[in-house]
């Protein structure tokens, strides 16, 4: 974990681009959609255009820029950002037009040296329904996996949730003990 945070650090600090391809996987719950919401916001703080999507949000986008017959300003507006984060590709794998658009403009901004983020819940190689081509690409990413947290860090991540919620509502503070149940049980 502490590599990822690293890893993605740098990722969204690099102003020579010379990282220009992130894949970040992990189980439901560790921690990739927290990480790349953290890379968009510093790299937002350094005045850098980001999109943040997620897969099934890229597929809506691009099948309706199909129909109506608009992907010159599909492709337009995704190309304008600096920094792409795709939450979820797990969603459009299988989904030939569109991992196939999905993959172009990861070139697309791979060749202009921008960066891109990508998070499914399983590395490259584990992604049913891409393409060899697709799967080489994410493969020749970073890639970073995330392990689930230990059970201090989950209680860590309780208490300030607990004091967030108690900030919003007085009196709705869970007992220790109970946080402590859910870090080690679930």
């Amino acid at each position: 974990t502490e590599f990822a945070f690293k890893a993605a650090q740098r990722f969204a600090e690099s102003s020579d681009n010379d990282m220009g391809l992130l894949f970040v996987h992990g189980g439901f719950g560790y921690g990739k959609t927290h990480l790349l919401n953290a890379i968009a916001i510093d790299a937002s703080s350094r005045s850098a255009r980001v999109l943040f999507l997620r897969a099934e949000d890229f597929m809506r986008r691009f099948l309706g820029a199909l129909r109506n017959q608009e992907t010159l300003a599909f492709k337009e507006e995704l190309r304008g950002a600096d920094v792409l984060l795709i939450d979820d590709l797990q969603h459009i794998c299988g989904r030939a037009a569109t991992v196939s658009e999905f993959l172009h403009t990861v070139n697309a901004f791979t060749d202009l040296r921008r960066r891109v983020v990508i998070a499914a819940d399983r590395p490259p190689a584990a992604l049913e329904g891409l393409s060899g081509d697709v799967r080489s690409r994410m493969q020749g990413a970073m890639v970073i996996a995330l392990q689930k947290p230990d059970a201090a860090t989950r209680l860590e991540i309780l208490r300030a949730k607990s004091l967030e919620m108690e900030r919003k509502r007085p009196r709705s503070s869970l007992p220790d003990n109970v946080l402590a149940y859910v870090a080690t049980e679930l």
